[in-house]
């Protein structure tokens, strides 16, 4: 299986999305077509920056 490591820059409009849709589709993506996403951080626009660890996106 292919791992994906995915980091958001900015949390505003599209990523919010995005990362609901990592969350609610993930499992799915593992077990039907081979791949799936981690989560490698978050970064905003003020600077703000998370490591995984402590991001949940569900």
């Amino acid at each position: 299986m292919t791992i994906y490591n995915v980091s958001l820059i900015g949390f505003g409009g599209v990523n919010p999305a995005v990362a609901e849709l990592i969350a609610t589709k993930n499992e799915q993506w593992k077990r039907e077509l081979g791949f799936a996403f981690v989560n490698g951080g978050l970064k905003t626009c003020h600077g703000a920056e998370q490591k995984s660890a402590t991001i949940a996106l569900a």
